[in-house]
């Protein structure tokens, strides 16, 4: 996230708690200019665990768990207005437990972090900052009570665009849609994630421009309990998703794996069921469709964070694109 360095604040291997009001409190102003670091802290059974207006707040090896309501939440910017988002950044750190969203803000970027059992969303736009970006890379968002990521890219009926990335990250187990983008414009890049047994859709895009590209990842099993589909996209310019190397299936619920209004991109790619959406092949029979990808449990298989392994058998071993190279 952002991070504000004309006043730098720090916090350091202390814990705040049980406070009847906000843990950490980090106000820069309307014009900004407040750093806050936290690092090897606790700030936990708090009403607010971190509250941000105008300022950027960085956590590392820090557990944010507990608070009555928000873990983290931070104002927006105002549209037409020099007056400034928040920012807030998550390393190699814990946000759980929380009685609402475990992250509410414009601003989120999470590097090698936990976001569990907040009882909304792991983590929320809640108004977009000019245009709300999240950054996660090699995160873990699972278990939260009404869904894992909910990022737009409008506030108050004005447009910016958005920016959604996740790399390397899994989305997993969420009481709601696993990844859901909305607003005005959004730029969505997803790869070498796991987005898997979300009770809503693995992936909702309702946006109305969007750039979609997901890369060597995997959405399967979503859409238990609702939802309208593995992958649901619905641009009304028409911009549709670019999806290689991947594999979506097993949606529940007689669901399709792809649906919406796409068109989809698809190259090396298994989908399980396709529905009736509109696909374009770029390389023509690299597809795989209708065959199940006969996948392993979500666990530990070496990387970052839980993955689904192919099994012996999988139609999907050695069907990637030969001229793959791994970041």
């Amino acid at each position: 996230g952002q991070y504000a360095s004309s006043v730098v604040a720090e916090v350091r291997d202390s814990s705040l708690t049980g406070n009847l009001g906000n843990g950490v409190a980090a106000d820069g102003g309307y014009y900004g200019g407040l750093g806050v670091d936290i690092d090897g802290s606790e700030i936990s059974d708090n009403k607010l665990g971190i509250s941000i207006y105008g300022a950027g707040v960085r956590v590392r090896d820090t557990t944010i768990s507990g608070n009555s309501e928000y873990g983290i939440i931070g104002n927006a910017g105002a549209p037409g207005s020099n007056q400034v988002g928040s920012g807030f950044s998550a390393q190699d750190s814990v946000i759980a437990d929380n009685g609402m969203d475990g992250v509410r803000i414009g601003g989120f970027g999470c590097a090698r972090s936990l976001v569990t059992g907040n009882a909304g969303w792991g983590a929320n736009y809640g108004g977009a900052s000019r245009g709300a970006y999240f950054d996660i890379d090699s995160c873990t968002i699972t278990g939260n009570g009404e869904g894992g990521l909910y990022v737009g890219g409008e506030i108050s009926g004005v447009s910016y665009v958005g920016r959604l990335v996740l790399d390397n990250s899994t989305v997993s187990q969420n009481d709601g849609v696993g990844v859901y983008a909305a607003g005005f414009e959004l730029d969505t890049k997803i790869s070498g994630s796991t987005i898997s047994d979300n009770e809503g859709s693995g992936v909702l895009a309702d946006v109305y421009s969007i750039v979609a590209t997901i890369n060597n990842s995997t959405i399967t099993g979503n859409a238990r309990s609702s939802g309208t589909g593995g992958f649901y996209l619905y641009s009304y310019t028409g911009n549709g998703a670019t999806i290689r190397d991947s594999i979506i299936a097993n949606t529940a619920g007689n669901l399709p794996d792809l649906a919406g209004k796409g068109p989809f991109t698809v190259d090396y790619t298994l989908v399980e069921d396709p529905g009736k959406v509109d696909i374009t092949e770029t390389t023509p029979g690299s597809n795989i469709f209708e065959r199940d990808p006969v996948l392993g449990s979500l666990q530990d298989n070496g990387g970052p964070t839980p993955t689904q392994a192919l099994l012996a058998g999988s139609p999907a071993i050695d069907a990637g694109d030969p001229a793959f190279t791994p970041p």
